[in-house]
């Protein structure tokens, strides 16, 4: 059986009632970016080589948002009751159009819920380092140079639905063609969710 690097899963869909204030906390003036990778300048401004062609290429980040009380409870309530973060997150087409390999500083799974996938053919992708095992030890590593990596798998995730992705596998989202935002909740096991995994 091949190796499953993210699954679709069967949970509730957010309420509608809770989206103008995730988006207006995505975009307010003073938000504030809660991701860790973000206080490494060398992460800020990673330039990736070898994607396509010699040129090098900006890598936009994932900015997380703290969300309100109530949605949290609704999380805990709906979702799962035990996370490392609950935030909405915007990856801003205008800093790049690929968001480079790295795993995670804060989680080992991430549930993740698209309100705007980033575009038809945005996909978030999985990769492995020559050389590495495929799920690594160190947390929040990452990789600049494509020639050093070969791709595991993919997937193009739709709009308003439940996935779980392995963030210890290097990975990133490739032709994100206008602002991706999502709710990512954090998770370091997925106790919670493994009867509602569909695949």
């Amino acid at each position: 059986m091949e190796p499953l690097y993210y699954h679709l899963v069967d949970l509730p869909s957010i309420p509608d009632s809770f989206m103008q204030d995730l988006l207006s906390r995505a975009y307010h003036e003073q938000r504030q970016d809660t991701s860790q990778n973000h206080l490494r300048p060398e992460y800020r401004s990673r330039m990736i080589s070898n994607i396509d062609s010699d040129k090098l290429l900006p890598s936009t980040r994932s900015q997380r948002f703290k969300t309100s009380d109530d949605f949290a409870h609704w999380i805990r309530q709906n979702i799962v009751t035990d996370y490392t973060e609950c935030s909405i997150s915007v990856t801003e087409h205008a800093l790049g159009s690929i968001h480079g390999a790295h795993t995670d500083w804060t989680r080992h799974w991430l549930l993740i819920y698209p309100f705007v996938t980033g575009g038809a053919k945005c996909q978030t992708t999985w990769y492995q380092q020559h050389g590495q095992s495929v799920q690594r030890p160190d947390l929040g590593c990452y990789v600049t140079d494509y020639s050093e990596i070969q791709v595991l798998d993919h997937v193009i995730m739709q709009e308003r639905s439940w996935y779980a992705l392995d963030t210890r596998v290097l990975h990133g989202v490739e032709n994100i063609q206008h602002d991706r935002i999502t709710v990512q909740i954090g998770l370091w096991h997925l106790d919670d969710v493994m009867t509602k995994l569909i695949f």
